[in-house]
C-alpha cells in the first residue's frame, strides 16, 4: 500500500473573495498527479479560470490512467493545449502539472507562467515553467522528464509564494510537511497576491 502525505495551503488576496489559485492532487493507478493553477489576477474571474483548468485535467487523467504504454510527454502536451482552448475568452492562468510513476522511477513536468515546481531528493532540482498564459494561445509547450524515488519531496506553488526559499536535499529522516510548509508560507508568502503551496511525499 502506497502512503502519500500531502500538505496544501492557500490564501486569497482579499478574504472576502475566493482564491484565484487552485490545486488538484490524485493517485490514479500507479501514478501520482499534482497541479497548481493560478488564475490571472484575483477574485471570481481568476477562480473560475483556475477551476475550469482543474476540471479538464481531472477529466482527462481519469480517462487516460488505465491506458497501457501511455506516452506521458505527448499526453501532457495535449492536456496543456486542451486547457489553453478551454480558457480562451476567460481570464487565463498560469499552470503547472506534474506526474510521477510510483514504481517506475520517473516523473514528468510541464508548466506555463509563474508556477514553480521542485523535486527534493538526493539533490534538489528546480523545473521552471515556460513563459506564457494558458488561454491566450500557447506557442510553446515543454515537458521535462526526471528521476523519481519514493521519499522525494514534490513542491509546487504559485507566484503568491516567493521562489527565493531553499530546501536541503532529503536526509534519513522523513519530511515534516506541515513544519516545512508553514515555514515557507510565513517567510515567503506574499500578502498582496493569491497564494497556493502544495507539498507531497510518498512513503514506501
Amino acid at each position: 500500500m502506497v502512503a502519500v502525505d500531502v500538505y496544501v495551503r492557500s490564501r486569497a488576496k482579499k478574504p472576502s473573495q475566493p482564491c484565484g489559485d487552485s490545486f488538484w492532487y490524485a493517485e490514479e493507478g500507479e501514478r501520482l498527479w499534482l497541479t497548481v493553477v493560478d488564475g490571472l489576477g484575483s477574485g471570481l474571474e481568476a477562480a473560475a479560470a483556475a477551476v475550469t483548468a482543474i476540471d479538464e485535467i481531472r477529466l482527462q487523467v481519469a480517462t487516460a490512467h488505465e491506458r497501457e504504454g501511455l506516452d506521458m510527454e505527448s499526453f501532457l502536451e495535449r492536456l496543456l493545449r486542451k486547457c489553453d482552448q478551454d480558457l480562451h475568452g476567460m481570464r487565463g492562468a498560469a499552470l503547472g502539472l506534474a506526474s510521477v510513476h510510483a514504481r517506475g522511477g520517473r516523473g514528468w513536468y510541464t508548466g506555463v507562467g509563474n508556477v514553480e515546481f521542485r523535486v527534493i531528493g538526493a539533490r534538489a532540482v528546480h523545473f521552471p515553467s515556460v513563459p506564457g498564459i494558458v488561454g491566450a494561445g500557447l506557442r510553446r509547450v515543454r515537458v521535462e522528464a526526471f528521476d523519481y524515488a519514493p521519499g522525494d519531496l514534490l513542491v509546487m506553488h504559485s507566484d503568491g509564494i516567493s521562489s527565493r526559499f531553499s530546501l536541503p536535499p532529503r536526509g534519513l529522516d522523513a519530511f515534516h510537511l506541515e513544519a516545512i510548509g508553514e515555514g515557507i508560507v510565513a517567510e515567503h508568502g506574499k500578502s498582496h497576491d493569491d497564494m497556493m503551496l502544495v507539498l507531497a511525499v510518498q512513503h514506501g
